[in-house]
């Protein structure tokens, strides 16, 4: 796949993925759940993946996780304060 259809593909996701994020229509969620492996091997090749380490106080102990801000979809942990990069 050449540098432009991986590109066109990364727009339709975002597009997609923004849309979702309005109407929460299941098809647009089936969309986004068959095309996400392949944005998120396109992110990782063009060197652009952005990771944040998510860990409670030092006092509370708890689950660290890696959190994939760009390609996660609606499934992070706190949708309201995290954005997604541009």
């Amino acid at each position: 796949m050449n540098i432009e259809d991986r590109i066109a593909r990364l727009k339709t996701f975002k597009a997609n993925l923004v849309e979702w994020r309005k109407s929460r229509d299941p098809k647009l969620r089936e969309w986004l759940n068959h095309h996400v492996e392949a944005v998120q091997r396109d992110v990782v090749e063009a060197g652009c993946l952005v990771r944040l380490t998510i860990t409670p106080p030092p006092a509370v102990g708890g689950l660290v996780m890696q959190h994939d801000v760009r390609t996660s979809l609606p499934n992070e942990p706190n949708p309201t304060n995290l954005r997604y990069a541009r």
